[in-house]
Parts: structure tokens; C-alpha cells; sequence
């Protein structure tokens, strides 16, 4: 019927008659209605049970893309798709409704269902462009939702772009990621990346950013590191992070339990802080200090092996990897047990030069120790910028370590350098 509707319009100059569209409609409408009993059918309802069958229909409100847009879908799909999927937990839904069948339904956002049915409903060459979270870069738990796009795509572009201090979307404090898909072309995924964007609102940055993005592509592997995406946007980025990537973790060389912890708080400014001596929160009307909140610790072997890790987790290397590879606002446990390293391969020159840093970064930190107040507690808090000489000293000695050529030592030196030492701590204290 469809065939012949599209004929007539052809024949006969795209004169239809009524009675034509009226009998297409009708055909369409009675296959949305078996379509609604098949569907009613997979949810345990009986569909000759009318009130059951009706009150489901009224829950659920199925909609069929193959009825509705019947013409595109028997065609293959949708040539471009665009969107702004929502932002969405799924805890707060709070059984409001979910999903069957999609290999996306365990990743926390809906907005992965959103970007699973998208390439769902594309055609074989199709582009697709979705404005979504940067967790689709850098979550591990939205590793089925990068596996769709890796499968539908043959040449992939992400821009990524940070909250602070300036945001994509006035008001809105979101980590966004801009998704371009080209599924025609070479067989194969070619997966072209900008490095985290941050900028200054009040000076008009953001007016002039996407003229000045710059994509680069990683090589291979592509999702070399967890199977996530890393925000690059330069050769000197993708170089340094594929000279980090060895077959242990620090996870691999810590122990359950000693004296000699590093401690680290959740959520950072511009600059990942890891300390010796924890962070403390204290009554201001007095009282016992105890532990700041969102304090996280791994316990290492000894002293040689803390200090080590103490300076290079502090260190820009460090941070640059953390900015290409996490959401960028948190430092989970994973973020720090499954960074690539392997302490055996420190030459012991080496070694000892970042056990002096790591001493003299603890006393720096220590003397640009001030408190904040926040809910009746005063804080501790470091303010890094004092240091950064001294962190670059160690990127010096870690660049011997991996081979960095002089451009990569610069550009991991330099990194962000505008915002982390130019911009005020933002960061949320617990």
C-alpha cells in the first residue's frame, strides 16, 4: 500500500485523493494497533483483557517508529539525527518507568538509552550529532553506550568541555561532551578528539571556543585505557599518555594496610592534591579535629614507594591524565589504583629525586595551609598555586622517566596553566 501511495504521487504529480491517504492511514493505524498487542503481550498484559489492555496503553503510551515514520524506516532509518538527549539518573526516576531490551539499560543516565536508540534508528551512511554528558568519554559504567557508537560509527569527533570556570550552556553546570558520528566511509573507527576545554565567561572566551577547537586523533588503540575515550586535542597529549600506558598499577603495589597512606580529597580544584598527613575539619566553636569528608587513602609498602607516589600524583603528569581520561571533577579510587606504573622500572637516581621533591612538596603544601569555613567547620585547604614551582620539578624528573621529548615536558608543564594558576580554587568542600 505504502509502494502504491508513493506511485500515486509520482504518476499523478503528487496529486493523492483523499480516499487514497485515508486508506494508507487506516493500514497504518490498524498495524500500530497488533504492534501495541505484541508489545502489551512482552509486559504480561492480555490484551483481550480490554480495561488491562487500555490501562497499559495509558501507562506505557508505545510508540512504534516503523508505523510512524514507516516511509524513512523501510528506507533504512534517518539520514541526520540531532539532539540534546536529557540528563537523567536513573535512581531519581523512582520507578517512574524504564527500558527493555537495550544494552544500555544498566548505565546510570538515560541519556545513554537516548544515544543506544539513536544509532538504532540511523541509516547505513547516516550522520548524528547528540550534545550529551562527558561521562560518555569517561565512565566506566558507560562502557555499553561507547561499545554502540565504536560498532556504528567509521569516523567519530568529541569535543569535551568542563563546567569551570565558565560553562557551555549559561546556568548550566554540566561536563558536556558533543558527539559527531559519521557511520559511511572506510570500515574501521577513527576517533578524533579536542583536549577538556576550560575558560574565562567574563572575558569572552566562550564567544570564540569552537573556532579555536582542535581535534587530534589518538591512534591505536583507540580506547586504549579502560575502553574509554581520551580527551587529547593534541599530538603532544596523545604521545604522553600511549609512553604511560605499562601492564601494572599503582593498585598492584599497594597493600591492604600500613603506616605510610596517601590521602587524597574527592573533588579538587584545578589541581589533584595528595597529601601525607590528612586533611582535617575542626568545630569552630571548638572540639576535636577529625577527617575532612570525602576523604579516600591507599596504603603503600613504605616511605620510598609513599614518596614516590606522592610527588607523581601531585605532579601536572599526573593531572593531565586525569583530565583526558576521568569526568574531571572527581578523583575516584579507580582514578588513582589503575593508573599505569610500574615502581620497579624507576631508575634509582630517579627514585630519590622524588623522594627529596616529595618532601620538599609536603613542607610547601603544609606553609600555604589555610582554612575555610563551611557549615560550622573549618576546613583545611592548600592552595597549590604556591607549589607549582616545585611540581614542576618534578614533571622535570618524571619526563627522564618516560622519555618525554622537550615539547611534551613543556606542554604537560604548561597544561591548563591559565586557569590553574591564573583562576581562583572553585572547588567544592565537603
Amino acid at each position: 500500500m505504502f509502494h502504491q501511495f508513493r506511485l500515486q504521487q509520482i504518476v499523478h504529480g503528487g496529486r493523492v485523493t483523499l480516499k487514497d491517504k485515508s486508506e494508507l492511514r487506516r493500514r497504518l493505524t490498524e498495524l500500530d494497533g497488533t504492534l501495541d498487542r505484541y508489545l502489551a503481550g512482552d509486559y504480561g498484559i492480555d490484551a483481550d483483557k480490554k480495561s488491562t489492555f487500555q490501562k497499559w496503553k495509558a501507562s506505557h503510551q508505545p510508540f512504534h517508529w516503523f508505523v510512524h515514520f514507516y516511509g524513512i524506516m523501510l528506507g533504512g532509518g534517518f539520514d541526520v539525527i540531532i539532539g540534546n538527549p536529557p540528563y537523567l539518573e536513573q535512581s531519581k526516576l523512582k520507578g517512574m518507568y524504564g527500558v527493555r531490551g537495550l544494552r544500555t539499560a544498566s548505565c546510570r543516565d538515560i541519556y545513554a538509552w537516548v544515544v543506544e536508540r539513536a544509532f538504532g534508528l540511523r541509516a547505513g551512511t547516516a550522520r548524528l550529532g547528540l550534545i550529551v554528558p562527558v561521562s560518555i568519554a569517561s565512565s566506566g559504567s558507560f562502557t555499553a553506550a561507547r561499545d554502540i557508537v565504536s560498532a556504528g560509527t567509521s569516523k567519530l569527533w568529541l569535543s569535551h568541555f568542563a563546567n569551570r570556570p565558565g560553562q557551555l550552556f549559561a546556568g548550566a553546570q554540566n561536563r558536556l561532551t558533543i558527539l559527531l558520528s559519521d557511520s559511511g566511509g572506510d570500515h574501521g573507527e577513527h576517533v578524533y578528539s579536542t583536549r577538556y576545554h576550560r575558560w574565562f565567561g567574563r572575558e569572552g572566551e566562550r564567544d570564540s571556543l569552537l573556532s579555536v577547537m582542535r581535534y587530534t586523533q589518538f591512534g591505536e588503540p583507540t580506547r586504549s585505557f579502560h575502553r574509554l575515550y581520551s580527551k587529547v586535542g593534541a599530538p603532544e597529549a596523545a604521545s604522553i599518555l600511549m609512553r604511560t600506558l605499562v601492564k601494572r598499577s599503582i593498585g598492584e603495589q599497594t597493600v591492604k594496610q600500613s603506616n605510610y597512606l596517601i590521602y587524597w580529597v574527592r573533588v579538587p580544584g584545578y589541581f589533584c592534591q595528595f597529601f601525607i598527613d590528612p586533611p582535617k575539619a575542626r568545630p569552630e566553636k571548638g572540639g576535636p579535629a577529625r577527617l575532612r569528608g570525602e576523604l579516600n587513602d591507599i596504603c603503600t609498602s613504605g616511605e620510598v614507594n609513599q614518596r614516590i607516589l606522592h610527588a607523581l600524583l601531585n605532579s601536572s603528569t599526573y593531572y593531565q591524565f586525569f583530565a583526558a581520561y576521568t569526568d574531571g571533577r572527581h578523583i575516584n579510587p579507580s582514578d588513582v589504583v589503575d593508573f599505569p606504573l610500574d615502581l620497579d622500572r624507576f631508575e634509582p637516581t630517579v627514585s630519590k629525586n622524588l623522594v627529596l621533591l616529595s618532601r620538599r612538596l609536603e613542607a610547601g603544601m603544609r606553609k600555604h595551609l589555610s582554612q575555610s569555613r563551611k557549615s560550622g567547620l573549618l576546613i583545611d585547604s592548600v592552595d597549590s598555586r604556591a607549589v607549582k614551582p616545585i611540581l614542576d620539578e618534578i614533571d622535570e624528573v618524571l619526563a627522564k622517566h618516560y622519555g618525554f621529548t622537550d615539547e611534551e615536558l613543556d606542554f604537560i608543564i604548561n597544561y591548563d596553566i591559565k586557569y590553574r594558576v591564573g583562576a581562583e580554587d572553585d572547588s567544592d568542600e565537603e
